[in-house]
């Protein structure tokens, strides 16, 4: 138990003091509550960010997305929602570990024959913070394979770093 770890992004959508008011009560209440996140089943751990959720909404007329991940020696669960994303570093090579939920991706995944026109459209399409359509289903949570290894390099950041750097820049940076 004293190996585990937690790391978590927020950015508060539109960028506005909402969104920024949204962000800081996600992160509050995620530093006060981050055992459940450890320790939680997907099933409570999606509940909880559900509850998160309707807290936000009630609490302030933002949203936020979320990215992070629960770490232990030999297991890492990724969490995310928008677009804010999670890469590994391994090997010398890079893999985003996250799914954007915006509107192109959506179209991207439905095969929309028209998806390439909304290709730099970052509208967001699920986050916490939403008053209505909110749906549990839409929390990505998940276990990733091969764990980790001891040279692992994890970097959780917003859309302000992943559209501006591309991924093979950023793994030449780090």
């Amino acid at each position: 138990v004293d190996n585990l770890n937690s790391i978590f992004v927020f950015d508060g959508v539109s960028n506005s003091e909402d969104g920024k008011s949204a962000s800081l009560l996600a992160a509050e209440i995620i530093s006060k509550e981050y055992k459940k996140l450890i320790f939680g089943s997907d099933l409570e751990i999606k509940q909880f960010l559900k509850s998160l959720n309707d807290l936000i909404s009630n609490q302030s007329n933002g949203a936020t997305t979320i990215a992070g991940f629960v770490l232990s020696e030999s297991n890492i669960k990724v969490i995310n929602m928008g677009d804010s994303k999670i890469y590994r570093i391994r090997e010398g090579m890079i893999k985003k570990l996250t799914i954007d939920d915006t509107y192109y991706e959506y179209l991207k995944s439905i095969k929309s024959e028209n998806f390439e026109e909304y290709k730099n459209s970052h509208i967001i399409t699920s986050c916490l913070g939403m008053k209505s359509g909110f749906d549990i289903d839409n929390i990505h949570l998940k276990e990733i394979d091969f764990g980790i290894m001891e040279k692992d390099i994890f970097i959780v950041c917003t859309d302000g770093v992943s559209d501006l750097i591309k991924e093979e820049e950023l793994l030449n940076t780090i």
